[in-house]
């Protein structure tokens, strides 16, 4: 958690944030995400996360 305090035009500011900090954070893209969809109509139906080079597997789903 990320507590700013200080003041502005005289008055006290406090900021909360509950996101990291990107300083602890990897720089490293280890995951990505992907979504799954129907051709014909575009609906998402499935949103993973993946590692490595599965996206590139042609087992995994059907082309449009």
């Amino acid at each position: 958690m990320n507590i700013k305090v200080g003041f502005e035009n005289g008055e006290l500011k406090v900021g909360l944030s509950t996101l990291p900090s990107e300083e602890g954070l990897s720089k490293e893209k280890i995951f990505y995400v992907y979504e799954w969809f129907i051709c014909k109509t575009g609906d998402i139906f499935y949103v993973g996360k993946g590692k490595g080079d599965r996206y590139k597997s042609k087992d995994r789903g059907i082309e449009c």
